[in-house]
């Protein structure tokens, strides 16, 4: 078993937005040692999508802090699926450490959350190491979530991804 991993989560700024917000943001939260902190991946543009590279970088050098940059198959001509994604990045790095998404309420497109499962473990099957959920607003779904994916055969780490409340 593993312990819980504490983790937090930037999102690049907006194009024409000042990057330099998101590190006042880091600065104001030393002392809370993330196990990682994870960059969403930015949309639209070449330059919008990079970014996430750029900010990664920068925290897991500058901030010495482990950094976990998201990549998605949405945008490529490469990869139908997450799971064609992990499989090459597995091929090209297997050593690497790869994080996956996980829906505890059901991934948007899939028919059923047992569909959803299905598709997961390819995902897993193809090396993702550790699982990290979406947002979810009821606590039973996770845990339903959780029983129905160790059934499927999922043994991976999977960590709530949650987000707190802001006014």
């Amino acid at each position: 078993m593993h312990s819980p991993m504490f983790t937090l989560e930037v999102f690049p700024p907006k194009r024409n937005a000042p990057v330099g917000t998101i590190y006042d943001t880091l600065d104001g939260l030393e002392g809370l040692n993330p196990d990682f902190i994870s960059v969403t991946y930015g949309h639209g543009t070449h330059s919008d999508r990079t970014a996430t590279a750029r900010i990664a970088h920068t925290i897991s050098k500058e901030y010495g802090i482990p950094a976990v940059a998201h990549l998605t198959a949405l945008y490529s001509d490469k990869f139908n699926h997450a799971s064609d994604l992990v499989s090459y990045i597995r091929s090209v790095k297997p050593d690497f450490k790869v994080f996956g998404a996980c829906y505890p309420e059901g991934h948007y497109q899939a028919d059923s959350l047992d569909q959803d499962i299905e598709n997961l473990k390819i995902k897993v099957d193809a090396g993702v190491t550790h699982l990290i959920s979406q947002l979810f607003y009821d606590n039973e779904d996770f845990y339903r979530f959780l029983d129905k994916a160790r059934a499927a055969g999922i043994t991976v780490p999977i960590e709530a991804g949650i987000m707190p409340v802001r006014g």
